[in-house]
């Protein structure tokens, strides 16, 4: 009897002291859910703004200096001389050539997912190369021309997928590169800059501080353009990516919980007009229990103290109950066999 007191009394105990303990913690837990998410949406902001900006930067870069060399009369007379497979240029000629090729390698080194720069001017039979100088439209990689040939005029920029094949002595190379055009300027013609796939997705994978992010590339088409190791977004169709981008880029809201592929993300997107691009940062939900887990600690810890001060109440005030009780009895069985307790004679006081 004792013992099921005891377990109804803690029971009761640990109900009473674990009311204020949930209470404070669906307070606490709200307010930091909604700090861990606002956190994780700045987080994901500021991976877009960045990848924004890197992939800005580096276009611009080429489009600075083909202004520069569409300014320059000097270097547009040598450029357009080699482009015409005239036989015989001059050795200052040839110093423009060297100086805008000098300036073109030196951004495809700087960052090692670019894998080249072409430029070209509409009407040549040939293009200029950031690897290979002067390269004729009948050489191995003219892919990307067709790509070029069929934009609108009214289309400034573009970044579509293909597949750029290179020669070397032993066998010929294909190579996923992500080709961003953009029409010159002042001059009829086409600057396109072709990133290597792979190690662009390194770059957008070290791009993040969460280790969890995943960033993503989705060209006009809701077609995916980088990697997809986690398989989050290929079972969507190009057509549902879309309507899916297009609801995330028209909302007012900053991000968005999404379910892709089996799993819940926080989503943000950004539309890169100028190319038709859109940005997108996937960041999983378990990425939110993570940061909450310090909270969990706390409050199983609390659970745990609560569980035992209350046994330890419960303890003190079952025994004591239980000793009057004893002694009660022990009262009504002396009082059956005639014993009564010895009264202490209390004299009045005066």
């Amino acid at each position: 009897m004792m013992r099921r007191f005891f377990i109804r009394r803690t029971v009761q105990y640990v109900c009473w002291f674990l009311i204020p303990i949930i209470c404070a913690f669906l307070f606490f837990g709200t307010l930091m859910v909604r700090q861990q998410s606002a956190s994780l949406a700045q987080e994901g902001e500021n991976s877009l703004d960045a990848l924004y900006s890197q992939l800005d930067l580096v276009v611009n870069s080429v489009m600075e200096e083909q202004n520069k060399v569409a300014n320059s009369t000097n270097m547009m007379v040598a450029l357009k001389k080699i482009l015409s497979s005239e036989d015989y240029i001059s050795y200052s000629d040839s110093i423009y050539i060297r100086s805008i090729t000098t300036f073109l390698s030196g951004i495809v080194q700087s960052h090692d997912y670019i894998s080249s720069i072409y430029l070209y001017f509409d009407g040549y039979d040939a293009y200029f190369s950031s690897t290979s100088k002067k390269l004729t439209l009948s050489d191995e990689d003219d892919s990307w021309l067709s790509i070029y040939l069929s934009m609108d005029d009214a289309t400034e920029g573009l970044a579509r997928l293909r597949t750029q094949t290179e020669s070397t002595y032993s066998e010929d190379s294909a190579t996923q590169v992500l080709s961003i055009y953009r029409r010159m300027l002042i001059q009829d013609g086409v600057i396109v800059v072709n990133l290597n796939l792979q190690k662009l997705q390194e770059s957008l994978n070290s791009m993040s501080a969460n280790t969890m992010e995943k960033l993503y590339l989705f060209d006009d088409t809701g077609a995916l353009l980088t990697a997809d190791e986690e398989e989050i977004v290929s079972s969507i169709s190009s057509e549902d990516m879309k309507q899916q981008l297009l609801k995330l880029t028209d909302t007012d809201e900053n991000a968005k919980w999404q379910t892709l592929g089996g799993g819940s993300y926080l989503i943000q997107v950004q539309y890169y007009e100028l190319y038709h691009l859109y940005l997108a940062s996937m960041i999983p939900r378990i990425s939110l229990i993570r940061n909450m887990l310090p909270l969990f600690g706390i409050f199983i810890l609390f659970f745990l103290l609560d569980v035992a001060i209350a046994i330890s109440i419960s303890y003190v005030t079952t025994k004591g109950n239980f000793r009057e009780i004893e002694y009660t009895l022990h009262l009504f069985e002396q009082a059956e066999q005639g014993n009564f307790p010895e009264q202490e004679d209390k004299q009045p006081q005066c």
